[in-house]
């Protein structure tokens, strides 16, 4: 920022910047974590013989906006008369994840602007990320060279927590300043925000808007460019002027605040002609009373415009462009800075070919502007001469940068290269552009010289430098000095600044603000200082309550040795940077979350939001109640696949890299473990793929001894090389030590699945594909296969389940059977009505088995679930009348959990699919059956958290995993989208009276 106080820069509108801004205030939804406690409560009876369930509650945080204490009580009621035979199930209502483990805090502080009216006395304005998970507009004050932070204060009417940012600062003396941007209300609009300085004091208020206009963006709006007040000037004390943007009818549109006697009046600029969106990319005020704003009208081609305030009129008009550039579509006009009456100068930019930028010179004011190509470097004709900032000291003083440094003395223009920073190739190296949304950072000017934060496009470890030097003379780049806790510098990017602003208020001592990626990944403020003796950097502080944790769950299963002792496994995401195994235990009624960290050859933690997650866990075994393994994937240094074992006793968690067979390969290597059992504590197996030299993929099997892991190489069926990128394993069972079964599939030849049976006797393994029933043609062009779940009676009775289809066209359920050491496929039966489409999901087999199957009865998404019992070769299909969902249409159904801890006492779990396309959870339960009576089953929706805001699962919600340890104790977990649309762990609870 320039010494006088009345110009600011603007970031243009640019997608990335857009979604961080959007997300701190409120304006798109985030993905979080959901706390709460499941609670093993006595049941109670009615007087009516009912069984219910007391009441308890649910605190839970339902989206970025909203914090709700939900009473529950028991969703569902069984008379005791009417379930005879057999044990009565009710259903507790759904309880959320359990608590997150403790990691670094992540503030997420986004510095916007700054403005330093004295040496020593300056204000830096934009977000952070509050305690309660919602964008907080942020003010960090220096008075007498002491920084202090709070959060700003937002106007009555207000969302509650607050969601707000400010994107811009003005000041006329110390303790007298002007910041302006945007907030939340209690109806989910947008508003403009106010927030003023008095003798060092801050107050709020809600910005006045043009006639006609509710909000700046109404809730049921989306912009694609920033909406709120973007900008200010303050040319006097109680004599500011603000731009904005909003939406009104679908229509974009610019407004303009002016603040008279203290007293502010909002008006619609009038635009030139054309359509689209509005960008503002500068405001700058020479006088009261005479200002200018720069911006462009975008649509499918960029239209800049300049308002000019003269007099109390605005007028509009399209800004000039060069020759060359006339009916270019990506003409752009970023900046302007007015250091006298009259004189006011504005940067742009236009591509006269792919990989090319040229700049140009905006002068003038009012309506009279002129136009004049950036000078080029001397002896460098074709050189970019992109340009994202200006700064004027005063009249006929000015400095602008970008892809070169120009200067202007006494009206006279020169240019020079920029420099390159120490460590960077002299490729490209754009001092203006913010490599994640081409945004320019910031360049201000006092007497003795400029600053200019900037980014070095060639680097990726220290992607923003610091440019300094004199108008007209020598100028230097440098890395941006780090606060002393920022940790070590990494091409992952930890240690390395990332945006920020400028301003010099003094000769000699200029002052920066920005944000930095900390050592363990998170967004921090830092404070730069310089004087006489150089630059500086310190961490900025924070409010009391910044540095919400911004972690979400994904937990993939369940398992309950006993009841009240269960274990959950998944990953811990925070937001994208960090990932690490998350194991979540349940003991005496409370759950206990641990962060597992990876094995020491684990790749450094990713800081681009946008890249996925190369950390998967696939599955768990807990022989004991406060012991399990958990196996899963990830990334190493060299960005090699690596099997991951985890293990864990009750809190205690470690996780190791899955060992190798001496053949595999040592480069490109995938390798995966993909399921996992265990016979007892101490002694597991688990098996999954690995890569051989000649990129082939192979079995992997694993066999665990208190806690020493050896590998077992198996060879593949005869004429089969390799399982293919889509093969491998998903279930194992080892009813006995020296006994296992896997089952999966590969890609055969027609690049379709193919069913794999891995069998382990006596310590020796061997591989077939699958048998298929009886009379089925095989060898088809779309011919497939596939296992999908497994049990074992004992060793040498196992069972296996999934589908198969012998022309591609339709699917038939698969069932294999295991009598001594051979296997052979039934031809199970169908329930009446299924015509096609039909599989099986699950099994499991407490004496006899049950499995879990859908089918399609006509419509062209499977629509019914039926149950299939029995053992050998004697089968029976039950079908289920599903709970519906009152609207008529087809529904897609799922039951891919089952658990069955003694015949007759099995609960399976699910979603439905209704005809608005919300998911509702589904829970099948057999509440015993007499001897010699077929099995009678209970179809009944799972509770939810009740509230307006939360009534089904959602487009993507589902359960996956149930676990019963006996037959009057289970477990289900799932997820479900909370009212911010982001998926969120849901467990259910089940006791039978």
């Amino acid at each position: 920022m320039p010494t006088a106080p009345h110009r600011r820069l603007l970031s243009p509108p640019v997608a990335a910047r857009t979604a961080r801004r959007a997300r701190r205030a409120g304006l798109v939804s985030r993905a979080i974590v959901v706390a709460g406690v499941l609670a093993n409560t006595a049941l109670g009876t009615s007087a009516a013989g009912a069984v219910t369930a007391p009441a308890t509650t649910l605190v839970a945080n339902f989206g970025a906006d909203n914090v709700t204490s939900y009473p529950l009580t028991g969703a569902l009621h069984f008379n005791t008369a009417a379930s005879k035979p057999g044990p009565k199930p009710v259903w507790h209502t759904s309880a959320t994840a359990p608590p997150v483990p403790a990691l670094p805090p992540n503030p997420e502080v986004n510095i916007e602007d700054l403005a330093c009216p004295s040496a020593g006395n300056c204000v830096a304005v934009g977000s952070y990320l509050g305690s309660s998970n919602s964008g907080r507009a942020l003010i960090e004050s220096e008075r007498t060279g002491r920084w202090i932070a709070a959060p700003a204060p937002t106007p009555v009417g207000a969302a509650t927590p607050a969601s707000s940012e400010l994107g811009a600062v003005a000041c006329t003396s110390a303790g007298d300043c002007t910041a302006v941007g945007s907030y939340m209300d209690r109806a989910h609009q947008v508003q403009g925000l106010i927030v003023s300085q008095a003798k060092g004091t801050w107050s709020a208020s809600k910005a006045p808007l043009p006639k006609g206009m509710s909000s700046l963006l109404p809730q049921s709006a989306f912009s694609l460019f920033p909406v709120g007040l973007l900008g200010v000037a303050c040319p006097q004390t109680g004599g500011c002027v603000a731009s904005g943007a909003g939406e009104l009818q679908s229509e974009s549109v610019a407004v303009v605040l002016v603040q008279s006697k203290g007293r502010w009046s909002a008006s619609r600029a009038a635009l030139p002609p054309g359509a689209g969106e509005i960008s503002l990319t500068g405001l700058a005020c020479s006088r009261p009373g005479a200002c200018v704003i720069t911006g462009s009208l975008v649509a499918t081609a960029s239209h800049p415009f300049i308002l000019s305030l003269s007099n109390g009129t605005w007028s509009s008009r399209d800004a000039p462009a060069p020759a060359a550039a006339a009916g270019n579509p990506n003409l752009e006009v970023g900046p302007v800075a007015c250091p006298a009456s009259g004189s006011c100068i504005a940067v742009g930019d236009y591509p006269p070919a792919a990989g090319i930028s040229k700049g140009f010179l905006l002068t003038g004011s009012g309506t009279t502007w002129r136009v004049m190509p950036a000078p080029t470097p001397p002896g460098d004709a074709k050189a970019n001469t992109y340009l994202g900032d200006v700064a004027c000291t005063r009249a006929g003083t000015c400095t602008a940068v970008g892809d070169i440094i120009l200067s202007e003395t006494n009206g006279r223009w020169r240019a020079a290269p920029a420099p390159v920073a120490v460590g960077s190739p002299a490729k490209y190296v754009d001092y203006s552009d913010y490599s994640l949304s081409s945004s320019p950072l910031d360049l201000a000017c006092n007497a003795a010289g400029c600053a200019a934060l900037a980014v070095n496009m060639a680097l990726d470890s220290d992607p923003v430098v610091l440019l300094s030097g004199r108008p007209g003379g020598a100028w230097q780049a440098r890395a941006v000095p780090l606060p002393h806790a920022a940790g070590a510098r990494s091409p992952a990017g930890a240690g390395a600044a990332i945006g920020g602003v400028v301003a010099c208020p003094a000769a000699s001592a200029c002052i920066a603000a920005g944000e930095y990626y900390d050592a363990s990944a998170n967004v921090q403020g830092m404070l730069i200082g310089h004087t006489t003796a150089g630059w500086s950097a310190t961490i900025a502080p924070l409010p009391a309550d910044a540095g919400h944790d911004l972690a979400t769950v994904q937990l993939g299963s369940v398992t309950c040795p006993a009841e009240g002792l269960c274990t959950a496994i998944g990953e811990l995401d925070n937001d994208g940077v960090v990932v690490r195994p998350l194991a979540e235990t349940l003991r005496n009624g409370a759950w206990q979350a641990t962060a597992i960290r990876l094995p020491a050859d684990a790749a450094q933690p990713q800081l681009q939001p946008d890249v996925p997650s190369k950390l998967l866990v696939n599955g768990q075994a807990c022989p004991a109640a406060i012991s399990c393994v958990g196996v899963g994937d990830y990334e190493d240094s060299a960005g090699e696949d690596q099997g991951l074992v985890l293990s864990g006793t009750g809190p205690s968690w470690d996780a190791v890299k899955a060992p190798l067979p001496t053949g595999g390969a040592t480069t490109n290597q995938v390798a995966v473990t993909q399921a996992v059992t265990c016979t007892s504590a101490g002694s597991c197996t688990a098996v999954g793929t690995y890569t051989n030299p000649r990129g082939n993929i192979e079995t992997l099997v694993l066999t665990g001894s208190n806690g020493a892991w050896r590998v077992t190489t198996v060879p593949l069926p005869p004429r089969v090389t390799t399982l293919g990128w889509g093969g491998g394993y998903v279930s194992v069972d080892c009813p006995a030590p020296g006994s296992c079964v896997a089952v999966g599939s590969y890609t055969a030849s027609n690049g379709y699945s193919a069913a794999l049976i891995l069998s382990e006797s006596a310590g020796r393994w061997t591989t077939i594909s699958a048998p298929l029933p009886p009379g089925t043609v095989t060898g088809g062009k779309y011919a497939m296969s596939e296992l999908d779940a497994l049990a074992c009676r004992h060793a040498g009775s196992c069972y296996a389940v999934g589908s198969y289809s012998p022309s591609g066209n339709s699917g038939q359920p698969l069932l294999e059977t295991e009598t001594g050491s051979t296997w052979r496929a039934v031809d199970p039966p169908q329930p009446p009505g299924a015509s096609e489409g039909a599989e099986l999901n699950a099994i499991a087999c407490p004496g006899s088995c049950v499995a879990t199957g859908d089918y399609e009865n006509g419509n062209v998404l499977p629509a019914e679930v039926y149950i299939l019992s029995g053992s050998g070769a004697r089968w029976s299909a039950h079908t289920v009348t599903l709970p519906r969902p009152g609207a008529r249409g087809a529904m897609t159904l799922t039951l891919g959990a089952l658990s069955c801890p003694a015949a007759g006492s099995c609960v399976a779990a699910g979603s439905y699919s209704a005809a608005n396309g919300d998911n509702k959870a589904v829970w099948l339960a057999e509440p015993g059956a007499a001897a010699g009576r077929m099995p009678t089953w209970l179809a009944l929706p799972a509770p939810l958290p009740p509230g307006s805001e939360v009534t089904s699962l959602g487009r993507d919600g589902t359960i996956t995993s149930v676990s019963c340890p006996h037959a009057g104790w289970c477990l289900a977990l799932g997820t479900f989208d909370n009212a911010g649309g982001a998926a969120t762990p849901l467990f259910e609870s089940l006791t039978s009276g």
